[in-house]
């Protein structure tokens, strides 16, 4: 109840304290959900005991750490379903593709007709692309970039992308 009551005056009466999200009532105070349990707001702890909810499961792209549901660092992914109650998981780094190299943790194309192996690990420092060599027989220049001649046509090797 907030200060200010006249003692000499008409009866007043406490107010009630509810818990915030994820708080539940143990001994008349609200404490914290352990692990990765949750629970709404509004429990009143001026009643009995209350519990929490049981931890679903982690959504995408997040892992379990200490019965808790955490954010996959920059690079990495994971797929949705690791149980919080469990043991620890981890993300699985992001492969590049072909013709691709990390950048701030994220795979992108290699500009112009630079090139690259797949396998760039996006979770690691940033990677370059091969310079561009020449475009071997049968491919032709488009966009700067070595492209596959149309069926039934035909090209030297050498063009310069």
């Amino acid at each position: 109840n907030a200060a200010g009551d006249d003692p000499t005056g008409a009866d007043t009466t406490c107010d009630a304290t509810l818990c915030a999200v994820n708080e539940r009532v143990v001994s008349n105070a609200c404490v914290a959900c352990p692990g990765a349990e949750t629970n709404v707001a509004g429990d009143d702890a001026s009643g009995t005991d209350t519990t929490c909810d049981a931890a679903g499961t982690c959504p995408a792209n997040e892992y379990v750490s200490s019965n808790a549901c955490v954010a996959c660092p920059a690079g990495t992914t994971n797929a949705a379903g690791d149980d919080p109650t469990g043991a620890d998981t981890t993300c699985d780094a992001t492969l590049c593709a072909v013709n691709e190299r990390v950048v701030s943790n994220a795979c992108v194309a290699c500009p112009g007709a630079e090139t690259n192996v797949a396998g760039d690990d996006a979770s690691g420092t940033d990677t370059t692309c091969d310079a561009a060599g020449t475009c071997p027989a049968n491919e032709y220049v488009s966009s700067n970039a070595c492209v596959a001649c149309p069926a039934g046509t035909t090209n030297a090797a050498g063009d310069d992308p």
